[in-house]
C-alpha cells in the first residue's frame, strides 16, 4: 500500500516540486519520485511504501546493512573499511562525552543492525542498549555479542531509564514518522547528554555528480533525504540545538561505487576512486558538501559547561 505526504514534516509546507525520478536498484527496480519541499529544501520520496508495507523492500541478501557476510568487490571493501570505521565512530562518542565517561555511561543504538557498533561501546566498559526491528539482525546482535538489543523503543527494557549519548546511524532516513521518533529521543536523553544522527547528504557533490542514480537515495528505504539544513530546522522544532558536525569521508567511496554499479559505466571502479575523491576533497573546503554526515544535537534549554 502506498501513502502520499501532502504536509512537509519539518516546516509544514504543502508545496513540492520533483527533484529526481529514482529506481529501487536493490530489490523490486520501481521508480520513485523524490520531491523537494519548496519552503525548507527537504526531500522526500512521495508517495512511497506505507510503514506496513515496507517491509519486503529490506528482505535482499543484496542490501548491505544486514547482511555481514556479503561477497563481492563492494561487500569485501565494506568490510575492510568496517574496523575503521567502527573505531572512528567510538572516538567521536568519546569524544563527546568528554569526563562523563564511566562504567555507568549508557548509549542507545536506534537501528543498531547486527550489533558491531554498539558491541565496540560494550568494550569500553559502557552500558548499552539496542534497538533493531529487523528480526534476524537482532538475532546476529545477541547470539554474537551478547547485546540487550530489543525491537521497539516503546519497549520498558528501553524506556524505563535515560541515556547519556543516543545514536543513529544512517537511520533517521529510513523512519515514516520522523517528528515522533524525535519526540521519543528528547524523552529518553539526560538532560546533558547529546544524540548524533548520521544521513545521506542531499546537498553533497556526490549527489550533484550522480543525480537520479546517487546510491543513497536508496528509494522506497530511504524515505527522507536531509541536507544540513533541513535536518537542523527539523531538530530545533523539538528543543535541539547543533552542537557539531562530523563528516564521514570513507562514505563517498562507497555510495560512489555503487552509483557505478546502478549506472552499469565501464571502468566503473576507477570512476568510482575518482568522484569519491574529488567529493570529499569538496568536503574539506566545505564540510557540508561531504556525502555523508554526522550530526551532533543537544537540548537547547539545558546549559552545558
Amino acid at each position: 500500500m502506498m501513502e502520499t505526504v501532502n504536509i512537509c514534516p519539518v516546516c509544514d509546507g504543502k508545496d513540492f516540486r520533483q527533484k529526481y525520478k529514482a529506481r529501487d536498484h536493490v530489490v523490486s527496480g520501481e521508480t520513485y519520485t523524490v520531491e523537494e519541499c519548496l519552503s525548507c529544501g527537504l526531500l522526500l520520496t512521495n508517495p512511497r511504501p506505507a510503514k506496513d508495507a515496507i517491509g519486503p523492500y529490506y528482505m535482499s541478501e543484496n542490501y548491505m546493512p544486514h547482511s555481514p557476510d556479503d561477497g563481492g568487490l563492494i561487500g569485501n571493501l565494506y568490510k575492510m573499511v568496517r574496523v575503521f570505521l567502527l573505531w572512528r565512530k567510538q572516538k567521536v562518542i568519546a569524544s563527546n562525552l568528554a569526563d562523563k565517561q564511566s562504567s555507568n555511561t549508557t548509549i542507545l543504538d536506534i537501528g543498531c543492525g547486527t550489533g558491531e557498533f554498539l558491541n565496540k561501546c560494550k568494550e569500553s566498559g559502557w552500558k548499552t542498549v539496542g534497538v533493531e526491528p529487523v528480526a534476524d539482525a537482532r538475532k546476529h546482535a545477541k547470539d554474537t555479542f551478547g547485546l540487550s538489543v530489543f525491537e521497539e523503543v516503546e519497549q520498558p527494557e528501553v524506556s524505563k531509564q535515560l541515556y547519556d549519548a543516543i545514536t543513529l546511524w544512517h537511520v533517521l532516513e529510513h523512519i515514516h514518522d520522523v517528528n515522533e521518533a524525535i519526540e521519543n529521543i528528547y524523552k529518553l536523553l539526560k538532560n546533558d547528554g547529546f544524540v548524533l544522527i548520521a544521513v545521506p547528504n542531499s546537498s553533497s557533490s556526490n549527489a550533484k555528480i550522480y543525480g537520479d542514480y546517487w546510491a543513497a537515495l536508496d528509494v522506497p528505504r530511504h524515505i527522507y533525504h536531509f541536507n544540513p539544513s533541513s535536518i537542523q530546522k527539523l531538530m530545533e522544532k523539538h528543543g535541539f540545538s547543533l552542537s557539531s558536525i562530523q563528516p564521514m569521508p570513507m562514505d563517498a567511496f562507497y555510495i560512489s561505487m555503487l552509483s557505478e554499479r546502478y549506472l552499469g559505466t565501464k571502468l566503473g571502479a576507477a570512476r568510482a576512486i575518482l568522484n569519491g575523491s574529488v567529493s570529499t576533497l569538496s568536503g574539506m573546503l566545505e564540510t557540508e558538501k561531504f556525502s555523508s554526515l554526522a550530526y551532533i544535537f543537544r537540548k537547547s534549554d539545558f546549559k552545558h559547561s
